[in-house]
């Protein structure tokens, strides 16, 4: 299955949140709380490997398990910078995923590409 940048949908707060297992609060500068008495670390590790789940079931056949992990690892390390890193990693995760799926199209089509010499 092909995945196009344009087709792919883009996870809402909400909807990235609920499936995840978590749920919004206001309370300070901590947008996002377990529902469980993890801590954030590990639920930001639960988090990672249910999009990492989710991205090897959405790009399966195109994209190899370790690329997808690897933009997931680099969604997360960019998500720890902000205030919420559970809202947005799922966002980000899936961005660099498609940008990944991006770069593999133009690689493959290179591969692809007769070359010609000029005489």
């Amino acid at each position: 299955m092909k995945t196009n940048l344009s087709e792919n949908r883009l996870w809402t707060a909400s909807s990235a949140t609920e499936s995840l297992g978590l749920s919004l609060v206001s309370a300070g500068s901590r947008a996002i709380a377990p529902r469980s008495g993890k801590s954030i670390v590990d639920e930001l590790s639960a988090i990672k490997e249910k999009v990492v789940a989710n991205l090897e079931h959405e790009f399966a056949g195109t994209l190899g398990a370790q690329f997808l992990r690897q933009a997931v690892n680099e969604a997360a390390a960019l998500a720890a910078t902000t205030t919420i890193p559970a809202l947005v990693l799922p966002t980000l995760a899936l961005e660099k995923a498609q940008l990944l799926s991006a770069w593999s199209d133009r690689q493959a089509a290179i591969r692809n590409h007769p070359i010609t010499l000029a005489a």
